[in-house]
């Protein structure tokens, strides 16, 4: 059972990432056990940062650019008040 400080393994095993490389839930323990800064937990079946760690702080990072519908730049996820929404079809 997972700690309410810990992240359980499964939920990595549904990150994009993660599935592309087929990870399985034995290669993510042995991984997190080569770690200073996470460790597994004691039944292995969670990952949790080593001795209850402070978070770092946060750092925002700059907004990245895309490509709207009429070729004109926007900031993904910034504050375009006044401005519509672009919209992505597939």
């Amino acid at each position: 059972m997972t700690t309410k400080a810990s992240i359980p393994i499964d939920t990595l095993l549904n990150c994009n990432k993660l599935k592309k490389l087929n990870a399985t839930k034995e290669q993510i323990v042995e991984a997190i056990g080569k770690s200073t800064i996470i460790q597994a937990t004691s039944d292995a079946s969670g990952v949790k940062r080593t001795n209850d760690a402070e978070l770092p702080e946060y750092e925002p990072r700059p907004s990245k650019k895309i490509k709207g519908e009429k070729g004109e730049s926007k900031a993904k996820g910034g504050d375009d008040e006044g401005e519509e929404e672009t919209k992505f079809e597939p």
